[in-house]
């Protein structure tokens, strides 16, 4: 039966209780970051031991299946509390399926060792161990401090399709200097086996495509004795081995190498333009700490602890206190601008900046090129302001002109006696 919506009436919650507590506490369940950290590390912990310990022969102890199935268990619960609030949401958030991929096999393994399979014996069935590995990538979203690792993995994923691309076209590439080279260097490589004695890779290396292309990528692209074949054959016919493994040696490496790094640079930093989620979660991290430094810098200007700057403790704030210092250098504000700058932090005009006013303000500004220009719009504001009062005055006053001339009584009309004209 599914759970009624907060929408239904009253008689619809009786069964299952408030609906809105049961939220608040999932929702608190959520945002328990620390606990979750620490339950992932020490499943970590645990994964690595039961590794070394299968490994060496040996059989994993039941203390050790306990608390690993004990972890399962919170990833269970958790991954349910996130769904009952999610919901439908919970298959658009990549993490949240990656939570349930790991539960889902995690059970599925759980299920095999109680019905008796061991996963050891069925080859197949050891990728349900290797899934377990992938909890590592947990700690990546858990830890807030792995910020650049969590880029990392997100540039990954978003240039992975060109990173397969790429290691295509360098398979081509060499595959190319591998034909070349079987064609033109296998004649040679049994007059010359006497070099290779006692390395059996090297007398066959030349003798098909892909055995040339395992070459190439050990000396080439790993660097793992290069000179092993290649000095031989240069020695002995150098117009035709040196072409190959030097031109492989400087298209491959100097050429292809360095340009799938410049395309997938250029792929992240497209990518990374149209990832406006990441980037506004980027600027939230930036904001909260951004506030959090604000923070601090308000409790050292504030000097007697009232929760309130005068102008008096701004300008001692601005005179003694470092980070408050800088941040006026940057913003390009001088002594002089100090007071201009006190009636733009004083929104509600009672000569005093709270803790809002003072980080609201200030963090619109951080690092910002627009300072002078946010004094020049703040200037000319004043000055409307002012024009629109005096105007607003200049209106009364005509008004009152007006109602008093209309107020006042008419004056008298004089009769003009005509004088009679003298005879």
């Amino acid at each position: 039966m599914a759970l009624p919506t907060p929408d239904a009436p009253p008689r619809l919650l009786e069964g299952i209780g408030d609906y809105a507590e049961l939220a608040r506490c999932a929702k608190q369940y959520q945002r328990r970051r620390s606990m979750a950290e620490r339950r992932i590390v020490v499943d970590i912990l645990l994964t690595c031991i039961d590794i070394d310990i299968r490994a060496s022969g040996g059989s994993s102890p039941f203390v050790l299946e306990l608390l690993s199935n004990f972890c399962l268990a919170l990833y269970t619960v958790e991954l349910m509390a996130i769904i009952f609030v999610k919901r439908v949401q919970v298959f658009q958030d990549p993490w949240t399926l990656l939570d349930m991929l790991i539960v889902v096999f995690g059970l599925v393994q759980v299920l095999l060792g109680f019905v008796g399979v061991s996963l050891d014996r069925v080859t197949s069935l050891r990728m349900l161990r290797v899934v377990r590995i992938m909890r590592l990538f947990r700690l990546f979203r858990k830890f807030v401090m792995l910020k650049e690792l969590r880029k990392l993995i997100r540039m990954t994923a978003s240039c992975f399709k060109t990173l397969c691309w790429s290691f295509l076209f360098c398979f081509v590439v060499m595959t190319s200097w591998a034909m070349l080279a079987v064609e033109l260097l296998n004649p040679y490589m049994s007059e010359l086996s006497y070099f290779w004695d006692d390395c059996e890779f090297c007398k066959r290396s030349l003798q098909s495509v892909m055995s040339a292309n395992l070459l190439l990528f050990k000396t080439v692209v790993a660097g793992d004795s290069w000179g092993k074949v290649a000095v031989p054959l240069i020695e002995a016919h150098p117009w035709t081995a040196t072409p190959i493994f030097i031109g492989s040696q400087l298209s491959i490496v100097f050429g292809v190498l360095n340009l799938v790094v410049a395309v997938v640079v250029d792929t992240f930093a497209e990518q990374r333009t149209k990832d406006v989620t990441s980037m506004a979660q980027e600027m939230d991290e930036d904001a909260e700490e951004e506030l959090q430094e604000l923070d601090k810098i308000f409790a050292k200007i504030d000097s007697d602890n009232d929760g309130q700057l005068s102008w008096e403790e701004l300008v001692k704030g601005a005179q003694k206190v470092r980070e408050f210092q800088h941040r006026l250098r940057v913003m390009d504000i001088d002594q002089t601008d100090l007071q201009q700058l006190f009636s733009m932090l004083d929104h509600n005009q009672n000569s005093t900046v709270d803790p809002d006013e003072f980080k609201r303000t200030l963090a619109r500004w951080a690092f910002d090129s627009k300072t002078a220009t946010r004094f020049v719009r703040y200037t000319l504001q004043q000055l409307m302001d002012d024009h629109s009062s005096a105007a607003e005055k200049l209106s009364k006053m005509e008004s009152l002109v007006r109602d008093s001339f209309q107020d006042a009584p008419a004056p008298p009309r004089r009769r003009r006696r005509r004088r009679k004209a003298a005879l």
